[in-house]
């Protein structure tokens, strides 16, 4: 059977096959995309679609409207693969769980969280723990947090990019910056890059961080 030494011949099958679960089931196994050429009635299929994801997370994006929306099948595919929470129902990326599932996985995934989400602390302070640059998705007004910009820094000294203006011009938190990254001064506000502790941190961190100015 060809699907079972590659998968992406299921493309090539005829209209039976791909309604034909045990063909299906062999092709996703081995190549989980298969999933876009098999029937409409196999992609609302758990066992089908569970196949799929298993091999690759991204397969999500072909299962049924109903699947994306079923808790448990999208909490087993982010749960493995965070950044498939980009295929989940619009009501599962305003789910809590599931969303701190996604970010516990793959932090940078805040981005396909619902914007009532990008506005909840704790999600958002787990997502910059666990990649700061996901700071770049919170709300602006969890970008003005000390607590969740601090963290993101400190993960990612670049991550100050993303952050408040006003957070820019904070002592502490570009001082945490500079200290991990000097590169990071390129971010910091005006009058901060002319604060001689900050350059001083900066420069020690990497002596090539004035070029940023």
């Amino acid at each position: 059977m060809a699907v079972q030494n590659n998968g992406r011949a299921l493309e090539y099958a005829s209209e039976d096959l791909r309604n034909d679960k045990d063909v299906v089931l062999t092709a996703v196994r081995g190549y989980g995309f298969a999933l876009e050429y098999a029937s409409d009635y196999l992609k609302n299929d758990e066992d089908v679609v569970l196949a799929a994801i298993q091999q690759n997370g991204d397969a999500l994006e072909y299962a049924s409207k109903y699947l994306k929306n079923e808790k448990d099948i999208v909490l087993a595919t982010v749960k493995k693969y965070g950044f498939a929470l980009e295929y989940a129902s619009e009501n599962l990326k305003n789910d809590k769980y599931i969303v701190l599932s996604a970010i516990q996985k793959y932090g940078d995934s805040l981005e396909y969280a619902s914007e009532y989400l990008k506005n909840d602390k704790e999600i958002v302070l787990t997502a910059v723990q666990n990649y700061g640059w996901a700071l770049e998705y919170a709300s602006d007004d969890l970008k003005n947090d000390k607590k969740i910009v601090l963290a993101a820094v400190q993960q990612n000294a670049l991550a100050l990019r993303f952050t408040s203006e006003i957070l820019k011009n904070n002592k502490e938190i570009v001082l945490a910056a500079v200290r991990k990254n000097g590169y990071a001064l390129e971010y910091a506000s005006g009058n901060l890059k002319n604060d001689k502790d900050i350059i001083l941190e900066a420069v020690q961190q990497n002596g090539l961080a004035l070029v940023t100015i």
